[in-house]
C-alpha cells in the first residue's frame, strides 16, 4: 500500500477500536506517520488493558517523549514495557527536564539502575539531589547514598558539588559515621574544601579512634591540611588497610625493627571488602609487614612490604609515645640536650606519681 494512505488507515483503525491493525501500522510504518498521529494512536493504546500492545509501542512512546510529546500514560508504557540503557533513560529524564517536568518513577528507575550497574555519573547525582529535595523520605535515597560511598571509598569517585553538599546535610541530620569516612575521602583525595569540611574531619578522626583503625587517606596529608588533621591519634599510628572477601579472619602481621618475630594484630572488617587496623611506629622505624586470610584449613598469606615513619612531628602531649618519639627525633638531629632533658622529664613525672600512690 502507498504510504500516502497509511496515517487514514491508522485513523480507521482507531476510529474503529481495532487497536491490534492500529499496533502493527505503528510498528511497521511509523515512518510514514506523523508524530501527532502516532502519538494519538500511542495515547489509545496505552488506555487499553492489553498488556502486549502496550509493549509493542514502548519504542515509539519513548521517542515521542524525546520530541516533547508529553503525556502520562506515554510516561507510563515507557517505564513499565520499553528496554534501554542508562544512558536512554538519562537522556529521556533530561529531555523532560528540558519541558519543566519530572516524573518520580522515571527518577527511581535511574537511581536503582545506577546502583545496580554501579554507575553513579553525574546524571545521576542530579536525579539523586532532586529526589531528595522533593521526597527526603523516599527510600531510594538511602540505597543510592550508599552506593555513592562505596564508589567513593572504594572507586575514588569524585562527586558533583551539589552532591557534596547534599550529604553533608545527610550527616548533619542522622551524624552517620559512614557518611563522615566518605566525606573526608572526598576532602582529601580531591582537595574539597567547604564550610562543613574541617569539622566533619574532626569528626571522622574521633569516629576512627572508637573503631580502632585508621583510613590510608589520612596518613596522606597535605600541608595545608596538617592544621586541620593535628591529631595524636593520626601521627603516632600507622594505617593498614587489606581488601579482600568480606567476612574473612584477616590478620597483619608486623615486625618492627630490631625484633626477630613477628607481631599478630586481627584486622577490623570495615565493608565493601575492606579491612583496617592502626599501629603505631616511632619515628625512623622501618617496620616490616604482611597480610594474611586465615581459615580452619590454613592460610593465604600477601607479599612483605615495609613501611617507615619519617614524619618530624614533635608534640607537647605528655604520653609514652610523644615521650619517646621525640627523643628520637632529637636524637636523629643530634640535640641531645633535649632528648636529655626529656627523658629527665619523663622520670620525674614517673617519680611524682609514685610518691602520690605511696
Amino acid at each position: 500500500m502507498d504510504d500516502r494512505y497509511i496515517e487514514r488507515m491508522l485513523e480507521v483503525f482507531l476510529h474503529a477500536r481495532r487497536l491490534d491493525k492500529a499496533v502493527q501500522l505503528v510498528i511497521k510504518k511509523s515512518s510514514a506517520l506523523s508524530d501527532q498521529r502516532l502519538f494519538q494512536a500511542v495515547k489509545q493504546v496505552s488506555g487499553s488493558g492489553n498488556a502486549k500492545q502496550k509493549a509493542l509501542v514502548a519504542n515509539e512512546a519513548y521517542h515521542l517523549l524525546q520530541k516533547s510529546w508529553y503525556d502520562k500514560a506515554l510516561i507510563d508504557i515507557v517505564l513499565s514495557y520499553f528496554k534501554g540503557s542508562q544512558e536512554d533513560w538519562e537522556e529521556l529524564s533530561d529531555s523532560l527536564s528540558n519541558m519543566a517536568i519530572t516524573d518520580a518513577g522515571l527518577d527511581a528507575a535511574i537511581l536503582k539502575n545506577a546502583i545496580w550497574i554501579h554507575k553513579a555519573d553525574a546524571e545521576a547525582q542530579k536525579i539523586f539531589v532532586r529526589v531528595y529535595r522533593n521526597d527526603r523520605g523516599n527510600a531510594i535515597i538511602g540505597a543510592f547514598a550508599y552506593d555513592l560511598i562505596y564508589e567513593i571509598m572504594v572507586r575514588n569517585l569524585r562527586v558533583q558539588y551539589d552532591t557534596v553538599a547534599l550529604l553533608e546535610n545527610m550527616y548533619a541530620r542522622f551524624n552517620d559515621k559512614l557518611l563522615a569516612y566518605a566525606l573526608s575521602h572526598l576532602y582529601l583525595n580531591h582537595g574539597i574544601e567547604t564550610r562543613h569540611s574541617e569539622s566533619i574531619l574532626q569528626d571522622a578522626v574521633g569516629f576512627m579512634e572508637e573503631d580502632g583503625f585508621l583510613f590510608p587517606v589520612f596518613k596522606a596529608q597535605k600541608p595545608d591540611q596538617d592544621k586541620t588533621l593535628a591529631s595524636a591519634y593520626i601521627e603516632k599510628n600507622q594505617a593498614f588497610m587489606y581488601a579482600g572477601l568480606p567476612d574473612k579472619n584477616v590478620f597483619l602481621y608486623y615486625k618492627p625493627d630490631g625484633e626477630e618475630e613477628y607481631r599478630k594484630q586481627k584486622m577490623v572488617y570495615f565493608r565493601f571488602g575492606l579491612y583496617l587496623t592502626a599501629v603505631p611506629i616511632f619515628y625512623g622505624e622501618t617496620t616490616e609487614y604482611y597480610y594474611s586470610e586465615e581459615m580452619p584449613t590454613g592460610s593465604v598469606a600477601s607479599k612483605v612490604m615495609k613501611t617507615k615513619n619519617n614524619a618530624l612531628t614533635v608534640r607537647d602531649e605528655g604520653d609514652l609515645y610523644a615521650v619517646i618519639n621525640n627523643a628520637l627525633i632529637y636524637e636523629n638531629m643530634f640535640k641531645y640536650e633535649q632528648v636529655e632533658a626529656i627523658i629527665t622529664e619523663a622520670l620525674r613525672e614517673y617519680r611524682d606519681v609514685k610518691a602520690e600512690l605511696i
